[in-house]
């Protein structure tokens, strides 16, 4: 198959740091140049962790370094990075949007490798302007490549050290969950329409901060038949079932993202996006064909603990079975439910199947805003016979974008994670 037409633009994305900023406490902020930012990791891991892991690496001088450390608790870093793209014949060229524009805090750890750091303290305790003459040694003279790990303050704070201890009467769990978010003033959420809808006399939240009070209603009472993918991000939050049939989108956001497998014998393999003129409701990225990988779990799971799952519930002792796809054998998992969710085993054999066909792949040079968990995911093949093999509708599970330095823009690159869903 043509992976496009002659009407068709192909596209590299770029990104730039327009701005970086160090914010010391009753201070005003300390403007860095924007060339000092060498490399930005971001990994959202939409199944096993609840917030992103955001990464920099920044050129410091040993002062400001040491300085930052002082004031680990209080300090922040303001970033704006833009976005835009060219045309690979290089005739067109697109106006810059966000990508990144907030204030960030800062995670570091308390140890200190440093053995010196109390006696560079205690001579520059004043203001840090300048540290001893024989720090050569450690951190040498002149900048030097340092590591932060970067967090949204609000977020975090509001769902981790806000806690919520209620009875709620006369209202359905997503009465209860929006009661929740805006204990913990979370805002820009997507969250798929509930299966679970009931209406109930009272839903009990025991004490604990805001996002255990989520997790508790996941579990306890059960949002979707098929689970759920609860993630916190940078810009905007998800509340998912587990299954890619989200419902729920941005405004003005393309529901659709078409990865394109060129072919091993391919002509058209630079990396990049494509505008297609007779598809405007869609997004296209063309793959790194080298990269790929697919694999399935589902069989050594089967094998080690059993694709089907039966539930005993604690109180009434009824039983209830749930079967894989791609069970290869009659056993079953035994468990027990303590829980009101009835919708348990749903849960595992969704998650088991999904494994069944499990997708890694590199995209680079592309816009980042075309890869979020609540789009649909198609793979393209050029080759028709792999298409054929793996046609189906995929969702997200992670993504690891890996920013570089090049000239005065960054690159990215970004590993994904998806999953069958149907």
């Amino acid at each position: 198959m043509a992976l496009y037409s002659q009407t068709d633009r192909l596209l590299k994305w770029r990104y730039k740091v327009s701005a970086l900023q160090i914010i010391f406490p009753n201070e005003e902020p300390k403007t860095l140049v924007n060339e000092k930012l060498k490399t930005m990791d971001i990994l959202y891991d939409y199944e096993n962790n609840t917030y992103p892991i955001f990464r920099i690496n920044i050129l410091l001088d040993a002062s400001m370094y040491y300085r930052i450390h002082k004031y680990k608790d209080k300090v922040k870093f303001r970033l704006r990075i833009q976005k835009y793209y060219t045309s690979v014949d290089g005739l067109s060229k697109s106006l810059s949007r966000d990508f990144i524009n907030d204030t960030f805090s800062l995670i570091l750890d308390d140890e200190q490798s440093d053995l010196t750091i109390s006696t560079k303290r205690a001579e520059n305790k004043q203001d840090y302007k300048s540290v001893i003459k024989d720090d050569t040694g450690s951190l040498t003279d002149g900048d030097n490549l340092t590591e932060f790990f970067l967090f949204k303050t609000d977020i975090i704070k509001g769902l981790n050290n806000t806690n919520v201890n209620a009875i709620l009467s006369d209202c359905s769990l997503t009465d209860a969950i929006v009661y929740v978010l805006s204990k913990a003033h979370v805002k820009n959420v997507i969250m798929t329409p509930l299966d679970n809808l009931s209406k109930r006399e009272t839903i009990v939240i025991p004490p604990g901060n805001c996002l255990n009070a989520i997790k508790f209603m996941d579990t306890y009472y059960g949002l979707y038949k098929n689970g759920s993918m609860i993630f916190f991000g940078l810009d905007y939050s998800y509340i998912l079932s587990y299954d890619g049939k989200c419902t729920a989108y941005r405004q003005d956001e393309k529901r659709f993202t078409n990865i394109i497998i060129p072919s091993t014998k391919s002509t058209h393999t630079t990396p990049g996006t494509i505008s297609k003129t007779e598809d405007e409701k869609s997004n296209y990225i063309i793959a790194d064909y080298r990269s790929i990988n697919i694999y399935n779990d589902a069989i050594t799971n089967d094998v080690v603990s059993s694709n089907n799952v039966q539930f005993i519930d604690s109180l009434s002792g009824e039983i209830s079975k749930s079967s894989s796809r791609l069970a290869l054998s009659n056993s079953y998992k035994i468990q027990e439910n303590m829980t009101e969710n009835r919708w348990l085993g749903n849960t595992y054999t969704s998650q088991v199947d999904a494994i069944g066909s499990v997708i890694n792949v590199l995209l680079q040079d592309y816009d980042e805003n075309m890869i979020s968990p609540n789009k649909q995911f198609n793979l393209v093949f050029e080759d028709s016979d792999m298409t054929k093999l793996y046609n189906g509708v995929y969702m997200l599970c992670s993504v690891n974008h890996k920013f570089l330095q090049d000239g005065k823009d960054l690159t990215i690159n970004t590993s994904i994670v998806m999953k069958k869903s149907k």
